[in-house]
């Protein structure tokens, strides 16, 4: 049985070789990881010990700098509640509205309008606070504070973000800006995304008509079979990525219908079915616990193998195979790998299949499933999407 919701070697692996070029803060941050895990794994796999009582290197340095502010935030927070009915807090509810911008800002998946109701104010308050802030500032001074932010924005979707997704992300943030005027910036800045390019198709699926063919259970183009939880319904298909010096190798995903999140993949020189084997053992670990999981491919031979087939039957998964010259076949996980290929792999070229592994790592579970907007989630994260899932609210409907 395979065991669920855990780190396997490679992951933690690939999030140390990360951490070696972001340093382990960010890399965390990336990878949304406790950063005390990112350091054990250091210490395991870079064979670092942990710091001695009264050594002062770097990495003794970062804990002390963790637990300072950790320190700092139970203060304040401790603070808040021992005075909460103060009128000194009462005078100055400005004081709430600075703790919540930052509880916001160490942590985004915290919603203003919750951290308003925990904080005990009311989020008309803080909006109008938060306009009060920009009062003060001149029209010049206003606009090149939002220029900052939307160059922020684009530089770290790595020039990947139009304004529909920064004005989202504005917007998340706190700041009020229409989408005309963040359109109209970015213009006078020269940002944008590269356009779509139209490539050649590949065949990387071969698909055998003589193999047995199960029942087509999910139709992406009735919405009566689309996923009403995470883990309902997986999808799964494979790509090649073309190396500088002209090689080719493999990548296998599985992601999750519901949240579009990818929750597992593999990398290999061959389309051996153990390819695939790997991305679904990798994805299964992600995926919640569910009665029966439908998993959605094409017809390609290696989906319908008796190696699959043995896997399926011994883990309750429900095969759903598409139809030969459907439209539709795998529209999920095709539209991933355009995302991919025009947002990532065709910007940084290596002939070094590690280093594409890794890229692939950092841009997959770094930066697509934990902190890319995406447009059908209403500009949330596959992760957040997920977190924000409410059983209860399901059951209610």
């Amino acid at each position: 049985m395979i065991r669920r919701n855990s780190y396997n070697e490679e992951f933690k692996r690939d999030s140390v070789r990360l951490s070696e070029k972001y340093g382990v803060k960010t890399a965390a941050k990336k990878l949304r990881v406790p950063a005390s895990c990112l350091y054990s794994w250091r210490r395991i796999f870079l064979d670092i010990k942990a710091p001695k009582h009264g050594e002062t290197h770097s990495y003794g340095d970062l804990l002390k700098e963790i637990k300072t502010l950790k320190k700092e935030l139970s203060v304040a927070s401790n603070a808040f509640y021992a005075n909460k009915n103060s009128s000194d807090l009462i005078a100055r509810p400005s004081q709430m509205y600075v703790i919540i911008q930052m509880t916001k800002n160490n942590n985004e998946k915290h919603s203003f309008k919750a951290l308003c109701q925990q904080f005990d104010v009311a989020p008309s308050g803080f909006y109008q606070w938060k306009l009060d802030q920009n009062k003060g500032l001149s029209s010049r001074q206003r606009k090149n504070s939002i220029k900052t932010a939307i160059k922020t924005l684009f530089d770290e979707s790595n020039g990947t973000y139009g304004s529909p997704r920064i004005f989202n992300a504005l917007r998340a943030s706190g700041k009020l800006v229409c989408k005309n005027t963040v359109s109209k910036y970015m213009k006078e800045m020269g940002l944008n995304a590269n356009p779509k390019k139209k490539r050649k198709h590949t065949v990387t699926t071969d698909s055998d008509d003589n193999l047995s063919i199960a029942e087509r259970t999910f139709e992406v183009e009735n919405p009566k079979t689309y996923p009403q939880a995470p883990g309902e319904i997986l999808a799964g298909d494979i790509t090649y990525v073309k190396l500088s010096n002209g090689k080719r190798i493999y990548l296998a995903v599985v992601l999750d219908i519901f949240n579009r999140e990818v929750l597992g993949w593999s990398l290999s020189t061959s389309l051996e079915i153990s390819l695939m084997l790997n991305a679904m053992i990798n994805a299964l670990k992600k995926t919640p616990e569910n009665p029966m999981i439908t998993f959605d491919s094409d017809r390609g031979s290696q989906y319908a193998s008796k190696v699959f087939k043995s896997f399926f039957d011994g883990h309750e998964i429900l095969p759903s195979i598409s139809r030969r010259g459907n439209y539709y076949n795998n529209a999920y996980v095709a539209a991933f790998f355009s995302t991919l290929k025009k947002e990532n792999i065709r910007r940084y070229k290596t002939d070094c299949q590690q280093t594409m592994k890794l890229q692939l790592f950092e841009y997959i579970d770094g930066w697509y499933n934990c902190q890319r907007l995406h447009s059908s989630l209403d500009y949330q994260t596959p992760v957040q999407y997920r977190e924000s899932y409410n059983p209860s609210e399901k059951a209610n409907g």
